[in-house]
């Protein structure tokens, strides 16, 4: 869509806003964690500045950035005005319009999904929603500015506060060696209340890895009386280095030391399905950095990103995908992607493999049938 885009003149990119040309300005930066954990406001901080010097009557300010509650308030509208000697509300209309696609499958959940809207003001509301009516057929106006930023940060927090219960409920069923997707099937077929979601080793992305903390800040840094989102991102890091646990406990198994171990990790990309090539927040990223100096080879492999890409994170990259994992001492599958499975996983090991179906997407029964090869997934090992 971006080429043809491009070959019809229908889009441009620029460095720079020296014009004054434009109507409405849409605010989509990152707001990433610093080195402290906190909210970084930097990226927001410099796109103001070069908003502010071009901002006339009339214009639009649409912030998409997920951002601690109050900020656009507190922040954004007190410099835009003091810079540009416009009132909001008045001269220039300032909204909260959150970004809730799904990576991957953006392009029709921009159109299929609810924009939800926050304003400054009435009118602020008004011409909002004007604009985004071109693009979806449903607008939700929340009742102020906060109440939308609130919104996603309420999506996502949700979504990691989830996933913790359900990695919490890995660790617990690991110290009685059970199959905690096992478990939580059971706990959920024909059962028709709180459908409890499928661990994993870890939540990874760009957004669930920093939005629970910034659910549990303000604009002023992180609140006192936060608990359940700095919770959730406990729990869910925890679960990413739960691989590393097994690894340890297959090498007093096999009396394999952990420095004579090479290790494939398959599904780099922080996730599966739907499709994607990022690796921002990627569990296996976090996952290599903890492994580096602890065995002997790190080997990284991903159906869709490119091998370069790997080995520029510092993975060692396959040659021969049979030979590499006949080679292996331990195979972990960190993503849900079902073409990283391969039947050269299936192969014999004459010294002990172990496999880590983080997923669940393989059979157990008929990879503990696999002489040499030792099954494992979220709570259990095989014995």
């Amino acid at each position: 869509m971006l080429k043809v885009n491009l070959n019809h003149s229908k889009i441009s990119f620029s460095e720079d806003l020296k014009r004054k040309s434009y109507q409405v300005y849409m605010v989509a930066v990152g707001t990433p964690l610093d080195l402290n954990g906190k909210p970084s406001l930097d990226a927001l901080n410099e796109v103001l500045k070069t908003i502010s010097n071009v901002l006339k009557k009339g214009d639009q300010v649409v912030l998409r950035s997920t951002v601690p509650v109050g900020t656009t308030r507190d922040i954004v509208i007190p410099y835009l005005e003091s810079k540009s000697e416009l009132r909001a509300g008045k001269d220039f209309y300032v909204t909260f319009a959150p970004e809730r696609t799904i990576e991957g499958n953006a392009m029709y959940e921009l159109k299929s999904l609810p924009q939800v809207l926050g304003g400054y003001s009435g009118d602020c509301v008004k011409y909002g929603a004007e604009f985004w009516s071109t693009l979806t057929s449903s607008v939700i106006r929340m009742v102020s500015l906060e109440a939308s930023e609130l919104v996603k940060l309420a999506n996502n927090t949700f979504r990691d506060l989830s996933f913790a219960f359900a990695n919490e409920l890995a660790f617990v069923a690991d110290r009685y060696n059970i199959d905690a997707f096992d478990l939580i099937c059971g706990a959920n077929e024909g059962y028709p209340r709180n459908k409890i979601p499928l661990p994993s080793p870890g939540v990874g992305g760009y957004c669930l890895t920093k939005d629970p903390v910034i659910f549990s800040s303000t604009s002023n840094g992180i609140r006192k009386d936060a608990v359940l989102g700095l919770s959730s991102r406990k729990i869910n890091e925890k679960a990413a280095l739960y691989p590393f646990e097994l690894l340890k406990r297959f090498s007093k198994k096999t009396s394999i030391p952990l420095s004579d171990m090479n290790i494939v990790i398959i599904g780099v990309a922080f996730k599966g399905v739907p499709e994607t090539t990022d690796i921002r927040g990627s569990v296996a990223v976090d996952l290599l950095h903890v492994l580096r100096k602890k065995v002997a080879r790190i080997i990284g492999w991903d159906a869709i990103i490119e091998q370069s890409v790997l080995k520029s994170i510092g993975f060692d990259t396959i040659n021969n995908f049979s030979e590499d994992i006949e080679k292996a001492h331990a195979v972990l599958i960190l993503n849900n992607h079902p073409k990283n499975i391969r039947s050269e996983l299936f192969c014999e090991s004459v010294e002990g493999r172990m496999i880590f179906d983080g997923w669940n997407q393989l059979d157990t029964a008929e990879v503990e049938k696999i002489k040499g090869v030792c099954y494992s997934t979220m709570g259990y090992l095989s014995v």
